[in-house]
């Protein structure tokens, strides 16, 4: 499978000119976010290595549920509607990551998780990991809105283990298969 392939192949929430992309941190850093509506190194500290975000929301979730996810403090989960052109500027960026002119990106793929933890190999999904310089000269300019899933992702996590499973599948967000906007450059 090629990565133009790999990436047609990965479910996410977008409409014609932005895309949900979703990042887990602490509590300080998702209240200066979300009351700012922007994100930079100034606010999330340059002491960071890597900004992770992904497109799906079932990985975040079962990151979410994870026990490291506690431990790291790392227990809110932002929403990041952002540009799809941003979005596919960041893919670029993964492409040219070793030539040294452009903000380092990484994209590590994976078998999206369905909310009880089983693969759905049907669709892949990613995160991209962001150096500092890509969040301050992308990221940060392509966020058109921040908002916050915690409580979604609580409420989910309750309903399955209640056993509600389908009550819990009816709160997804609603992705679909992701298509490049036409004419763009990748």
């Amino acid at each position: 499978m090629t990565n133009q392939e790999e990436e047609s192949n990965v479910r996410a929430a977008y409409t014609d000119s932005t895309i949900i992309v979703y990042h887990r941190c602490n509590d300080e850093i998702a209240n200066a976010v979300i009351q700012s509506q922007t994100l930079n190194t100034s606010i999330v500290g340059d002491s960071f290595l890597h900004f992770w975000i992904t497109p799906s929301f079932r990985l975040a979730f079962s990151q979410y549920r994870s026990p490291w996810a506690q431990q790291a403090n790392r227990q809110r989960v932002l929403a990041l509607h952002i540009t799809r052109a941003g979005w596919e500027q960041a893919l670029e960026w993964h492409e040219l990551r070793t030539s040294g002119t452009t903000p380092y990106v990484r994209l590590t793929s994976a078998e999206e998780l369905a909310i009880e933890g089983e693969s759905d190999v049907t669709y892949r999904t990613f995160n991209l990991s962001l150096s500092p310089r890509a969040v301050d000269n992308g990221l940060s300019q392509w966020i058109v809105k921040i908002g916050e899933v915690t409580d979604l992702m609580k409420e989910i996590g309750d309903l399955v283990d209640a056993g509600k499973v389908d009550n819990a599948l009816a709160l997804l967000p609603s992705e679909r298969r992701y298509k490049f906007c036409e004419g763009e450059v990748r």
